[in-house]
């Protein structure tokens, strides 16, 4: 199992820098349209679209989908492929919060917001990140935006 530390994730992995309203908003949307593709068609026909920088349908503007396996490990990731294969139960945000623990232990069916504070991948700070997490059969399904 591959790990990384906390700022290695910060830096690249869920670094949204999105306009609160219109980034929750899009997020939730992108959520949605990942979660519910993933149900109809499958991962693998959509994690190449998911992973498109350029033209994906999963995006806006830094925002991007990721998808965990139910043990909270990265599937498939818009951010960077290279972190797919990594595990977020044990990575904890400067509060002390378990980030694949809080995932498993919260999201559900029909989504809801989840909190954490995450690295700003333009300014740097540590910032209050809300993500809208989708739980499936198989798989969370998630996208966030910066506060």
């Amino acid at each position: 199992m591959k790990s990384l530390t906390y700022t290695t994730m910060c830096i690249a992995f869920l670094a949204f820098a999105a306009p609160a309203e219109a980034g929750r908003e899009e997020s939730k949307a992108n959520s949605v349209r990942a979660a519910d593709a993933i149900k109809s068609q499958g991962l693998d026909a959509i994690c190449d679209e998911i992973r498109d920088k350029e033209n994906g349908t999963y995006r806006f503007e830094d925002s991007h989908v990721w998808v965990l396996n139910l043990d909270a490990m990265i599937v498939c990731d818009g951010s960077n492929i290279d972190f797919e294969g990594f595990n977020l139960v044990g990575l904890a945000d400067p509060d002390g919060i378990d980030i694949g623990e809080k995932i498993k232990a919260e999201a559900v069916e029909d989504g809801g917001w989840l909190i954490w504070k995450w690295q700003n991948q333009d300014s740097g700070e540590i910032q209050t990140q809300v993500n809208w997490v989708i739980k499936t059969d198989k798989y969370y399904v998630g996208s966030g935006a910066y506060e």
